[in-house]
């Protein structure tokens, strides 16, 4: 069965006959939306069961301005937690939602003014259960034994019934791929973790039942981890910074955790840091100095190397006169747009004072060193940043009698990627790089439907991941967005840095929308959807926008060539649809993207999909005047009314295709 939802949208009043007196009618005025009578719709004995059809049902109550403008956020709970977003969900055929409860949950929101009513959800009720055969036990005979990477676990399927099953093993209850057989051997991706199995029928892949969780699998004993370290340089001075490089090595293949690195220097056998680098200062001279690391590996044990140190070697003075400049440094934000500062002590054995010393400033793109000022400071230009991109500031000291040597300093400019999809179910992870610390990040779109933050974090220098599905596609589809960070614990202040996550061969799935800068790429949530109408699959492609009209190079097909942009227009960005004549329109889907061509209003009618909003397609794309194509051949502009399309005039379309 299918349960169904009706939505009704109200103006600004709710009137309500009866009472006593005259029988005038009372008026109920709402300052904010509200969602009434929110419900399922049609249930058959309040009897709901796992893999049912459902729908929700409520009344848009709003006095707002402009009047019937529902943009109200639809939601499933089960037990408390938001599962699904929209008017209807299908509950997953798995036993172990049984007994729990589920309701249907609106968050109006008036699409206009974008103001906020109370949430309002529907009487909970227990879902049930249409398992009917006797479910089978699944248990791993040694789970609760310390088990070691290397060694096998076995299932146990006790089965009365007649169901035949297949197993899956999972490692923190994510799915191990491709390991189905009935014993498995731990791996060092396993140490840590809990490892748990699961049974299947195999006719209907339904989940039957899951083994308990092991204990956390212990890592294998073997050789501890190796490290080579590079010696000091032979001749050390006041002056000179130290780096302490290595080779790391593990006979068992454990690779190396580099988190957890450890580095120490010592002067005189007495630790002075933990930093990989040292400066030598003049109250080091004449002391004995040398370096250390310990290594850890990630998996295996013994996790950690013995402690290797360089050679000792004694830190002299600086012989001659000339200048020196000590411990440079780049002070301050590296994005474009924020001033730099270059710090460095100046040092003088005969104590002659610094004059007119000389700065260099480079940005290093592609291993290209490009001078750009010769200032003590220097402002970063947007251009400048890009992924591997460097500053580097030079001094060269100098006073009344002579100039010292030249000391520079590189640091990474900052940058960004993010990795993943940019589509429906996608996750963006974004990887930082030169960032400066900061107290909280998020997320934002550049529409300007939808202004507040999304997905903030609000741990020190850290940015979670983050879901496309959470980024509210109703408004933000076709738009990039950007990752922020604040450097105070302000939001959305003069000082956030936002930074537009661009192209790159980890994410995928972008739409191109600016063909004059491709490495912009933005939201392209349901690109396609798939439909069943009366029996029959369809594919239906999302309107096509000009941008991606023009990299089809159809805009140079003369049978395409007065095709137009739709200039829809959202604050100060700007969103191109695609319009043709109704003929132009349905060749134009046979072409590019199948048969019958134009959507025919039965079939939209039927999905909702334009301006139901049903797919999250951007609201401003799908209000324009679309044309349909009828089964008798004939074009449409007012599917309701079936207004006759002209044929000389140009309109927005959608394309439908059978599904194979």
């Amino acid at each position: 069965m299918y349960k169904k939802i009706s939505v009704m949208l109200l103006t600004t009043t709710l009137v309500a006959c009866g009472g006593e007196g005259s029988g005038a009618s009372s008026t109920k005025i709402v300052s904010y939306p509200e969602a009434v009578n929110v419900a399922f719709e049609n249930l058959e004995g309040d009897v709901i069961e796992i893999g049912d059809n459902l729908k929700g049902t409520y009344s848009f109550v709003s006095n707002t301005t402009p009047e019937e403008m529902d943009g109200s956020d639809l939601y499933w709970e089960i037990d408390g937690s938001s599962v699904y977003k929209g008017s209807t969900y299908r509950i997953p055929i798995d036993n172990n939602l049984v007994g729990l409860e589920i309701r249907f949950c609106v968050k109006p929101i008036n699409r206009g003014n974008r103001a906020e009513g109370s949430k309002t959800c529907s009487t909970s009720l227990p879902i049930e259960s249409k398992y009917v055969p006797q479910t089978p036990k699944v248990s791993i005979p040694n789970a609760a034994t310390n088990n070691t990477v290397g060694s096998p676990l076995d299932v146990w399927v006790l089965d009365s019934s007649d169901y035949d099953t297949r197993v899956q093993w999972y490692r923190n209850e994510k799915a191990i791929q491709g390991i189905t057989q009935q014993q498995y051997w731990l791996t060092r991706d396993d140490e840590g973790h809990q490892i748990s199995v699961c049974a299947f029928d195999k006719k209907t892949n339904i989940k039957l039942a899951c083994s308990a969780k092991t204990n956390a699998i212990q890592p294998r004993t073997g050789e501890r981890p190796d490290v080579d370290i590079t010696a000091l340089p032979t001749k050390i001075e006041v002056g000179q910074s130290l780096y302490l490089d290595y080779d790391y090595s593990d006979r068992d293949s454990d690779k190396e955790d580099k988190s957890r690195v450890s580095f120490g220097w010592y002067l005189n056998d007495k630790k002075i840091a933990t930093t990989r680098s040292l400066s030598l200062n003049e109250s080091m001279a004449g002391n004995r100095v040398k370096g250390c690391v310990t290594a850890y590996a990630q998996t295996g044990l013994p996790k950690n190397s013995i402690e290797t140190c360089t050679a000792t070697g004694t830190v002299w003075a600086i012989k001659g006169s000339i200048p020196r400049a000590m411990n440079a440094g780049i002070e301050g934000v590296r994005f474009g747009g924020h001033k730099l500062t270059g710090v460095y002590k100046y040092y003088d054995l005969n104590n002659d004072p610094e004059s007119d010393s000389r700065y260099e400033w480079s940005v290093i793109k592609n291993n290209v060193a490009t001078t750009v000022s010769s200032d003590r400071t220097y402002t970063l230009q947007v251009s400048d940043e890009g992924k591997g991109n460097k500053i580097r500031f030079c001094v060269t000291p100098v006073n009344a009698k002579e100039q010292g040597n030249t000391e520079c300093v590189t640091e990474d400019i900052a940058w960004f990627e993010g990795h993943g999809q940019l589509i429906e179910g996608g996750v963006i992870t974004p990887h930082l790089s030169g960032y400066p610390d900061f107290k909280l990040s998020y997320w934002m779109s550049a529409s300007k439907m939808i202004t507040s933050a999304m997905e903030l974090d609000f741990t020190d220098n850290k940015v979670k991941p983050v879901s496309v599905d959470k980024l509210a596609p109703s408004f933000n589809n076709l738009y990039p967005v950007s990752l922020c960070i604040s450097l105070d614990e302000e939001i959305q202040n003069s000082d956030d840095i936002c930074r537009e996550v661009k192209s790159n061969v980890k994410l995928t799935a972008g739409m191109i929308f600016d063909n004059s800068d491709k490495t912009r790429v933005a939201m392209n949530y349901k690109r396609e959807v798939k439909v069943t109408v009366s029996g029959k699959k369809y594919r239906i492609r999302r309107p096509y926008t000009w941008e991606e009209f023009k990299e089809l190079n159809m805009d140079k097909d003369p049978g395409f060539s007065s095709a137009e942009p739709s200039i829809i227009l959202d604050a100060s960005n700007v969103v191109k649809g695609l319009k043709m004549t109704p003929k132009q329109a349905n060749d134009f889907c046979l072409r590019t993207y199948g048969a019958p061509g134009v959507i025919s209003s039965a079939i939209n009618f039927s999905d909702g999909v334009i301006p139901g909003g049903r797919h999250q397609w951007p609201i401003y794309l799908t209000t324009q005047q679309f044309v349909t194509k009828e089964p008798d051949g004939k074009y449409v502009v007012d599917s309701n009314e079936y207004v006759p399309a002209k044929m000389d005039s140009k309109y927005a379309f959608a394309c439908l295709a059978v599904a194979e």
